[in-house]
C-alpha cells in the first residue's frame, strides 16, 4: 500500500476510513475487535498524506492501516488483555513493537479480540463475545490470536499483531488462510505485551501474503535497548529472502477440522 500512496492512486485517510468503514459494517457479525481508534486513526493519516505531500522521507509501511492484539501496550489507551479485569487498565508506556510500527508510518486503527489472557486456541471470549472467522462465521478463527486473524482475512486492515506462547499465532493464521510468523525467542522485544509464559512468548505479524508479512516482521524485530529478552543479531531482510524462487516444505491447500472447530 505505501507505494499506492506515493503513486497517489489514493490517499491514506481514504484507504484507512474505508477500512474504518468496513470494521463498523463487519463488527457486528465478526466481532474482531475490543477497541476501535477511529479519530486517532483518521488524524495519524491525514497526517501520513501529508508527509507525502511534502517530499518527506516515508517509513516501510507508511499510511498503512494495522491493529493489534489487545494484549499490546499503548499508553493512555486501555488495553484489556481480552479480560474485564482490565477494561480500566491504561498502561503508562507502549509496547516496543508499536513502537517501531509508529517509526515505520504504520496508521494503528484499533485492539482485536483474543482469548482471554491469550488462554485459549479457539478464540472464545465469554467478556467480549466470541470472535468468528470470516470465511464461515459458524467456525472459529482460532486463538488466542483470533481477531488478529479473522480482522486480516476480512480485509479489515492490511496486518495485525498478536502473540504465540502455543500456536495463538500460528493456529489463527491457518484457519484464516494467512501468513503468520512465530519468531525465534527474543527475535522481537517482548516489552510492553501482556505476559503468559516468560519462556515461551514471542509477539508476531499475521497478513495475507508472505511478503507483507516479511515487512511486519523485519519491521518489529531486533534489539531492544530497555529489556534484556531482545536479541542483539542483526535482522536479515526477510522481504528479500521471501522474493527469492524457492520453494520449501510441503504444500496443502486445506486443514482438516480438527477439534470439533
Amino acid at each position: 500500500m505505501r507505494q499506492v500512496f506515493e503513486r497517489k492512486e489514493f490517499s491514506s485517510e481514504e484507504v484507512t476510513r474505508n477500512c474504518l468503514e468496513k470494521i463498523e459494517e463487519l463488527q457486528p457479525k465478526l466481532n474482531c475487535f475490543i477497541s476501535v481508534y477511529r479519530e486517532e486513526a483518521i488524524k495519524a493519516a491525514k497526517y501520513a498524506d501529508k508527509a507525502i505531500a511534502l517530499g518527506d522521507e516515508l517509513g516501510s509501511l507508511h499510511g498503512v492501516p494495522l491493529a493489534h492484539k489487545d494484549m499490546f501496550y499503548r499508553s493512555g489507551f486501555i488495553s484489556t488483555g481480552g479480560s474485564k479485569i482490565q477494561r480500566e487498565f491504561r498502561p503508562s508506556y507502549t509496547a516496543t513493537v508499536l513502537h517501531k510500527l509508529d517509526a515505520a508510518g504504520a496508521i494503528h486503527v484499533g485492539g482485536l479480540n483474543m482469548s482471554e489472557f491469550a488462554s485459549g486456541p479457539a478464540g472464545q471470549n465469554e467478556h467480549f463475545g466470541d470472535c468468528r472467522n470470516p470465511w464461515n462465521i459458524e467456525c472459529a478463527p482460532g486463538g488466542s490470536s483470533s481477531g488478529s486473524g479473522a480482522a486480516v482475512a476480512a480485509r479489515l486492515v492490511y496486518g495485525a499483531l498478536g502473540s504465540d506462547t502455543g500456536g495463538s499465532v500460528r493456529i489463527p493464521s491457518a484457519l484464516c488462510g494467512l501468513v503468520g510468523i512465530k519468531g525465534t525467542q527474543g527475535r522481537v522485544s517482548r516489552r510492553g505485551g501482556m505476559p503468559l509464559s516468560f519462556s515461551l512468548d514471542c509477539f508476531g505479524p499475521l497478513a495475507r501474503t508472505a511478503l507483507d508479512c516479511a515487512r511486519l516482521f523485519y519491521t518489529i524485530a531486533g534489539e531492544d535497548k530497555k529489556t534484556p529478552n531482545a536479541g542483539k543479531e542483526p535482522v536479515p531482510d526477510y522481504e528479500a529472502i521471501s522474493r527469492e524462487k524457492r520453494k520449501r516444505g510441503l504444500h496443502r491447500n486445506w486443514v482438516q477440522p480438527f477439534g470439533g472447530i
